[in-house]
């Protein structure tokens, strides 16, 4: 998907949830005007945004960040996988450091196999 379809999305979950502006900027920890902005297109969706939405609406931080095409070069079916989700959502709710230390490890595991094939 793209941040379009994401937008789209959200607006209508929000429609549908007879949610707020307000409500979800208060449920996300951003500013009303703020997150007009976003659903506006006049700031970028980023990663702490769909964490945030997603934490607001009781979704999986993984549906929100594929939807707005953050997530990319995925498998079709990578998000019907629970390991590969529940992957996914624990990383993104790590701090920037855990994460970085999550790849680097991801990378040294890597290679680590690499040499044993």
């Amino acid at each position: 998907m793209s941040e379009n379809n994401f937008l789209i999305w959200l607006k209508q979950e929000l429609n549908l949830r007879n949610i707020s502006i307000r409500g979800i900027a208060r449920k996300s920890g951003f500013s009303a005007s703020y997150v007009s902005d976003v659903l506006a297109k006049k700031k970028p969706v980023t990663w702490n945004f769909c964490v945030s939405m997603a934490e607001a609406l009781n979704e999986p931080v993984w549906k929100l960040a594929t939807q707005a095409g953050l997530l990319k070069n995925l498998p079709e079916d990578a998000t019907n996988d629970d390991k590969t989700r529940a992957l996914i959502q624990s990383f993104y709710e790590l701090p920037p450091e855990g994460q970085k230390e999550v790849i680097e490890y991801i990378k040294w595991i890597g290679v680590k196999y690499r040499k044993h094939l």
